[in-house]
């Protein structure tokens, strides 16, 4: 176990002089470290598949050094001994909340090298701890796999949620406007003047432990790839504040209570098996259908001009969620072209939005089998060798 050691300030460059340095997790990658300080006098290094641990908030973040490394004291370099390597990456990974848990006591939010040593770790013998690895390994395969396609998927979305905000359906002049490039014939309203009613805040009720047939939707009912079926509680069928929470198929909802990336998110209601109310976190937004479509406001809402929108309006102190409110939805400033190019658009986007909400699922099912099977594989409560 080597625990981290900073360099002289000196000794470092951003130049690739020396061996990558690595100060903290704030350079990991999904598995490997990205170098953007190099050193040429290390104090602490690590070698190639040594395993690196953040020791310092947020504790418990791992990677794997893919080559020779100086270590800041932010990270503690493991080097497996009389185990395999990559059975040990993921019994490490398995015991980070334990890691976490530890540090909460220290005023750093750090965790020492007593601490990290005396963590006890379940140590098959050597050939299932190969299999354990193997089956972990292949999972994390199909992971790498799909969320690279997902990545692909994100980048058409932005480029043709771009190309279609700056020049319309079919490649129109462009022409100036106080929300920036907007093409011809297109003009720009205020989104108060584009609605059936007023903006609403949600309700959020005291939920019962069983269901009643009346759900209540989370604030991850929001997200890029649209509405979020499953994420629901149960409601109260007989609270009468609850009413004017019900919604309608086609209410978009907006994220009036959260973080700086996920303030102002927007998605679609499509539809529950029973009533669903949405909460006080979220508003609800119902446009005229002879204005405005929904889908197409949705759209615009989740470009890179919503999102800086939302963002530059939202108001909180540091370290807090950040709020808006149903005055600064209204006002915003939003493109609107005429109804059928809007409807147009919003069914060339359906196919690429259908795909990006597909591999999420994929991506979210690759990821709760892993857990499960490092909860399973690492625990001995299933052996390697009885698995198909």
């Amino acid at each position: 176990m080597i625990m981290g050691q900073s360099p002289p300030s000196s000794a470092c460059n951003s130049i690739g002089e020396g061996i990558p340095f690595f100060q903290g997790n704030a350079d990991f990658g999904r598995m490997h470290p990205t170098p953007h300080s190099w050193c040429a006098v290390p104090t602490k290094t690590a070698i190639r598949g040594d395993i690196l641990i953040s020791v310092r908030a947020p504790v418990g973040e791992i990677n794997v050094a893919s080559e020779e490394c100086c270590i800041g004291r932010g990270l503690c370099a493991i080097r497996a001994n009389d185990v395999d390597s990559q059975y040990l990456y993921y019994g490490i990974s398995h015991i980070a909340p334990l890691m976490h848990r530890l540090s909460q006591g220290s005023t750093f939010k750090a965790i020492n090298s007593t601490e990290l040593a005396e963590i006890l770790l379940a140590v098959p013998p050597l050939r299932e701890q190969k299999k354990i690895a193997e089956i972990l390994s292949a999972v994390d395969e199909a992971t790498g796999k799909t969320s690279a396609v997902l990545e692909k998927i994100r980048k058409l979305k932005k480029e043709l949620t771009q190309r279609f905000l700056t020049n319309g359906r079919w490649n129109k002049k462009v022409k100036k406007s106080v929300i920036g490039d907007i093409p011809v014939g297109w003009e720009v309203a205020r989104l108060a003047d584009l609605l059936k009613e007023p903006i609403r805040n949600g309700y959020s009720p005291i939920c019962p432990d069983a269901p009643t047939g009346r759900w209540t939707l989370g604030l991850g009912a929001l997200s890029e790839q649209g509405f979020r079926a499953d994420k629901a509680k149960p409601a109260p069928l007989d609270d009468p504040k609850a009413v004017d929470a019900l919604l309608h198929i086609g209410d978009l909802l907006v994220s009036r209570s959260n973080t700086r990336e996920l303030v102002g998110l927007a998605a679609i209601y499509d539809g529950f098996p029973s009533d669903c109310i949405y909460p006080d976190l979220m508003m609800r937004v119902r446009v005229s259908p002879d204005k405005m479509e929904s889908r197409f406001l949705e759209l615009y809402l989740l470009s890179s001009r919503g999102r800086k929108y939302f963002q530059s309006e939202a108001r909180g102190t540091s370290g807090s969620m950040l709020k808006i409110n149903s005055e600064i939805v209204g006002r915003m400033l939003v493109p609107r072209p005429p109804l059928e190019e809007q409807r147009d658009i919003c069914a060339r986007m359906r196919a690429v939005l259908d795909e990006l909400r597909s591999e999420t699922h994929c991506l979210e099912k690759l990821l709760s089998m892993k857990d499960a099977l490092m909860q399973n594989l690492l625990t001995g409560r299933s052996r390697a060798f009885h698995m198909k």
